[in-house]
């Protein structure tokens, strides 16, 4: 009787993070990993590739960019700028993003491609499909192993581990100037 409570429950919260699936326009590409879309209502939104995380690029004239940043997003521009695209996901970041997997209209899954070219590390793997994550993996794995894209690079470093690394120099050359 527990099994089929458990397997009930798990049966529920799948259905309720079911991926939605819609077609959009890719107006903007902002970097790597992420792209502003154009809702068939003409609604502009923003959608994060699910399952990458690409090398940041520079925001503002302040910011310096991750090495291989603009690569990856000149790279990601070139897959889809202008394109319409289908977005399979649904939910959102803590930025109001939407977590998603990006199709193009020949059926090329964008996620992948990126990791393919050696354009990002694997990030958010819980929040895709099991067969989809492993795919995602292999790719990673295969493009670090051939020395693709950043990972040309045998110091290339995460963002997530780049991100703080820079918050921490900013406070330092803040520091020395008082």
């Amino acid at each position: 009787m527990k099994i089929l409570i458990l397997i009930t429950l798990i049966l529920f919260a799948a259905s309720l993070i079911r991926a939605q699936t819609f077609a959009a326009e890719v107006v903007k590409v902002l970097d790597g990993d992420t792209i502003q879309i154009k809702h068939a209502d003409g609604n502009l939104d923003r959608v994060r590739l699910v399952g990458l995380d690409a090398p940041e690029v520079a925001h503002n004239s302040k910011q310096k960019p991750q090495p291989f940043g603009v690569e990856c997003q000149k790279m990601l521009f070139d897959f889809v700028s202008g394109q319409t695209v289908s977005i399979v996901g649904g939910a959102r970041d803590l930025h109001g993003r939407i977590l998603a997997r990006v199709i193009t209209g020949d059926g090329a899954d964008v996620n992948l491609k990126i990791l393919q070219n050696g354009c990002g590390w694997i990030y958010y793997p819980q929040n895709i499909p099991p067969a989809v994550r492993a795919s995602y993996q292999t790719a990673f794995d295969a493009a670090r192993a051939a020395r693709a894209g950043l990972f040309a690079n045998p110091k290339a470093v995460a963002p997530s581990a780049w991100r703080p690394a820079r918050a921490k120099a900013k406070r330092r050359a803040a520091k020395a100037k008082k």
